[in-house]
This record gives C-alpha cells, sequence and structure tokens, in this order.
C-alpha cells in the first residue's frame, strides 16, 4: 500500500474567547476570520413557489397533520344536581 499525501501539520489549536476579545478590542483580527465576497445583485426578487406552512391551530384540507386537542366538540356539561349533600334519595 504506498502512502498517501503528506497531510502536513496539524491546524493551529482555536483561540481562546479572552485572545479573540483581546484581539477585537485592539483592533486585529481574529485568526481564521473569513471575509465572503457577498454583495446585492440588483436583480427583482422571485416570487415563492411553495404554499406557507400551516400554523398549529390552522386546518388545511388533505393535511395529515396533528389536530389541536382544543378545537373538539363543544359538549354540554350534565345538569347539576339540585339534590343537598346528605339529604335523602328516591334511588333504592
Amino acid at each position: 500500500m504506498e502512502p498517501g499525501p503528506d497531510p502536513g501539520p496539524p491546524p493551529p489549536a482555536a483561540p481562546s474567547f479572552a485572545e479573540v476579545l483581546r484581539l477585537i478590542q485592539n483592533g486585529q483580527e481574529p485568526p481564521g476570520l473569513r471575509h465572503p465576497h457577498a454583495s446585492p445583485t440588483g436583480d427583482s426578487p422571485t416570487a415563492s413557489r411553495l404554499p406557507p406552512p400551516a400554523k398549529p391551530w390552522e386546518n388545511r384540507p388533505g393535511s395529515a397533520g396533528p389536530r389541536c386537542s382544543q378545537r373538539s366538540e363543544h359538549k354540554e356539561p350534565p345538569p347539576l344536581s339540585t339534590q343537598q349533600p346528605g339529604g335523602s334519595s328516591d334511588i333504592a
């Protein structure tokens, strides 16, 4: 088996937060800082091709997402008993 290319020396250890802070406070750049060449193109924006995602409380037709538990059918509560606690009952 042939040896591969020499990977070279290991990369230097990342500077600590205190070192980076000191460099910035002294007006120096931290090592390994990248400067991307990003600039606006001047082109007009393109329209979105996807529909906006559904909100958790929305129920869109055909969606397989979970339903909100608070949107259950409204059922009337059972009537309150007018019997006083400790009173007699007609049920035998």
